[in-house]
């Protein structure tokens, strides 16, 4: 038989690839079934991968085949966002799904951003809040710029209805919306600034109910102009009733925009709750408002209307969404681009070709779909 062809790539572009990963590069070996010597003779020059293995060994590090034949690896851009830990949370890295959803949806966001300024926009308006600033006021002028009244929120019939009416609320605000795929151990949110193309993103992992709570944790990030990726509590971990922390900050002022006092403050009195909440009022609060039970007692805590025992009295499963079938079944490439990627993303790119500023192919090419998905999603977002 004859052997298969080497292919020469470069040697310091494989290693900076899979540090970018986030990946050990014993994980890659084993991800490719070729020993850890292989890896090492590979990162040391001294043998090439066949056509096969390289071929896995892109789709793996989720890097175009192209990449690995630089001379020398690409300029570092920094680091994509910067963590932000609750008091109380471990310190981690990057985990390797996260990496690749932060290149991909960045990437997006450049492209977007381009297409904006080409076209004479404004900046976004988006309010700029200092951090540790009244959490009321804050919460107040982001759930104005996002432009839902109380009668609206009050009509959703269901969680899965508020999270895309919320997310189109944003959308029309100009702050796009991703919901990606990326498992229960990963972020349940990141957010990206740019002036002219904001962005937030949601773990899918996650019911819709908790997905709305980090939507407007997020924006609260991008009101103080930073980006951020959230790693998130655990209920057993204690959380400290500070004003002057940036998460902590963050979930005050998402639950005032998600929950306004004079509405939640007559929503108990309607329900003639006059002391302290417990678990059964806060459900029908969470349900009422169609928030999470986590944004609900956070929310029931700043108004001195339940302690931090109730918080630690959620049951853990509250979050998670109840169990279905696979996900994406039945449901066409284009479809699933618009649910992850919501409807701003391919609206702008696909005006961008429209006036010959992007060809067909490279819109195809960001938003990974076929020419029939393209034309589905024309389609769609022209509707």
């Amino acid at each position: 038989m004859a052997r298969q062809a080497e292919v020469p790539i470069t040697p310091g572009v494989l290693s900076w690839a899979i540090a970018e990963s986030g990946f050990a590069p014993d994980e890659v070996a084993a991800a490719l079934k070729v020993s850890a010597a292989v890896m090492a003779d590979w990162l040391a020059g001294q043998a090439l991968p066949s056509l096969t293995q390289f071929r896995r060994l892109a789709h793996v590090l989720r890097r175009s085949t192209a990449t690995f034949f630089l001379p020398t690896p690409p300029q570092a851009a920094g680091a994509l966002v910067a963590f932000r830990a609750p008091p109380g949370a471990k310190a981690r890295s990057l985990r390797p799904k996260e990496r690749v959803r932060l290149r991909e949806v960045t990437r997006l966001q450049k492209t977007v951003a381009w297409v904006e300024r080409t076209f004479g926009g404004e900046p976004v308006d988006l309010p700029h809040l200092r951090v540790g600033s009244d959490a009321e006021a804050a919460g107040s002028a982001l759930r104005a710029y996002v432009g839902v009244s109380s009668e609206a929120q009050a009509a959703w019939r269901s969680d899965s209805d508020a999270f895309r009416a919320w997310r189109e609320a944003f959308e029309n605000a100009r702050v796009s919306v991703f919901a990606l795929s990326m498992g229960e151990d990963a972020t349940r949110g990141f957010s990206v600034w740019d002036d002219e193309a904001p962005l937030v993103a949601v773990n899918t992992y996650w019911n819709a109910a908790a997905r709305i709570f980090t939507l407007f944790h997020e924006l609260a990030h991008l009101a103080t102009r930073t980006d951020s990726i959230c790693v998130e509590n655990d209920l057993e971990t204690e959380i400290r009733d500070t004003t002057d922390d940036l998460e902590r900050w963050c979930e005050r002022v998402a639950g005032v925009a998600l929950m306004p006092k004079a509405d939640l403050l007559g929503a108990l009195a309607q329900a003639r709750v006059t002391g302290n909440a417990d678990l059964a009022v806060a459900r029908k609060i969470a349900n009422q408002f169609r928030v999470s039970m986590r944004a609900a007692v956070l929310r029931l805590v700043d108004v001195e209307r339940a302690t931090w025992s109730l918080f630690h009295a959620i049951p853990p499963a509250s979050d998670c969404k109840r169990p279905g079938g696979p996900p994406g079944k039945g449901r066409s490439l284009a479809k699933q681009r618009l649910d992850e990627y919501g409807r701003r993303t391919p609206r702008i790119l696909i005006s961008a070709s429209q006036h010959e500023m992007l060809h067909p192919v490279e819109v195809m090419q960001h938003l990974d779909v076929t020419w029939e998905g393209l034309e589905e999603l024309r389609q769609a977002v022209a509707g």
